[in-house]
């Protein structure tokens, strides 16, 4: 008897400020795992934020899905592929001195998820696009009122 109470009081005690179900939160979970976002989730279930979301996510211990996993599965998916995995480890000079190179002229672009570097020397972005494996174009562009007014974009 003693152990019937202590989980029903467990489970009152966790739903009692819930708005979802047990069946409900289990629906949320399998439409998780299909590949809707938290996000459109928390707007369905009636949630302010997504991180209500996360919370039940994180009860039934459900992995959260990578920014490329997210955004193989959303409309905004990556056009073009490179090494992810490429920086996990730094055991190469070529690894140190990319790396750097994106600390030092690179640039983010968080609403997009989208990393750049900028430099006039096309051979050094032709190396870095071969150390990455990335297929994607190497854009050129003219600047105007600068001293060297062709830039290149990776």
């Amino acid at each position: 008897m003693i152990c019937i109470r202590n989980i029903l009081t467990n489970v009152m005690r966790r739903h009692f400020n819930c708005k979802l179900s047990i069946k409900e939160e289990k629906n949320l979970v399998n439409e998780y795992q299909s590949g809707r976002s938290s996000r459109i989730l928390a707007t369905k279930y009636g949630f302010k934020t997504h991180v209500s979301i996360l919370k039940i996510l994180k009860h039934y211990k459900i992995n959260r899905r990578t920014i490329s996993e997210t955004l193989r599965n959303s409309a905004r998916a990556r056009k073009h592929s490179l090494n992810e995995n490429f920086y996990d480890i730094l055991d190469s000079e070529e690894k140190t001195y990319t790396l750097g190179l994106f600390f030092s002229d690179g640039y983010v672009f968080e609403k997009d998820y989208k990393v750049g570097i900028t430099s006039v020397d096309i051979e050094l972005l032709e190396t870095i696009k071969q150390c990455l494996n990335a297929d994607n174009p190497i854009m050129k562009k003219r600047r105007k009122n600068m001293k060297n007014n062709n830039m290149s974009y990776l």
